[in-house]
């Protein structure tokens, strides 16, 4: 697990990211750097359990070793470092992309959460019955494998929700992949930065 915690002053909020099927690449490293620069402690677990990340030219390779390998069963792991965390922080916030964006849904019914953010999670789309207990921000890419529309609308009403649609391929915030956008990326940090302010004024 990557660990990002600035010793400087008493940290509040801790910030859990979750990676894609890729693993712990430089994505995920630069995205660390970036939120303990803003003042968060940063936990990234490596939950593929192997120390060489996949290249993004093995996107099948590595969806089928997160099947067959990992599954969302990792999320009881997850969540025990959550709950670990909570001891610590005030707030743990949970951020996850692509399968991690799934995990972090998962995370949701968790009451040591204080929030979840997640990126393209396809598979959201199979754990609807889920209700967050904290605030969570659910940001779909419009071009997917799945009707989006479809899935934004049976979320709709659940309460301590917001999902919305950004323009885009799954994959957008990615700068190192070639699904990346800028405007999209820009777009999704906007409403990430709103999301999470309003969450610092509970503490």
């Amino acid at each position: 697990m990557w660990t990002f915690v600035s010793q400087q002053e008493q940290l509040k909020q801790a910030v859990v990211i979750l990676h894609e099927i890729y693993g712990l690449n430089d994505f995920i490293e630069e995205l660390c750097i970036s939120y303990q620069q803003k003042g968060y402690a940063v936990f990234a677990p490596n939950l593929l359990k192997r120390e060489i990340t996949f290249a993004y030219e093995q996107e099948t390779e590595a969806y089928t070793y997160f099947n067959q390998q990992v599954g969302f069963k990792i999320v009881k792991q997850v969540e025990r470092l959550i709950n670990d965390l909570k001891e610590e922080y005030e707030q743990v916030i949970v951020i996850g992309f692509s399968v991690g964006a799934t995990l972090a849904w998962l995370c949701c019914e968790n009451s040591n959460c204080a929030a979840v953010v997640c990126f393209y999670g396809s598979r959201i789309r199979d754990y609807l019955h889920l209700q967050p207990v904290c605030p969570a921000l659910v940001l779909f890419a419009s071009e997917d494998l799945f009707e989006v529309d479809k899935v934004i609308e049976l979320l709709s009403g659940k309460a301590n929700l917001e999902s919305k649609k950004i323009t885009g391929r799954h994959g957008f915030m990615d700068s190192y992949g070639k699904k990346f956008s800028f405007t999209s990326n820009l777009e999704a940090q906007k409403s990430v930065e709103l999301f999470l302010a309003e969450l610092e004024t509970m503490i």
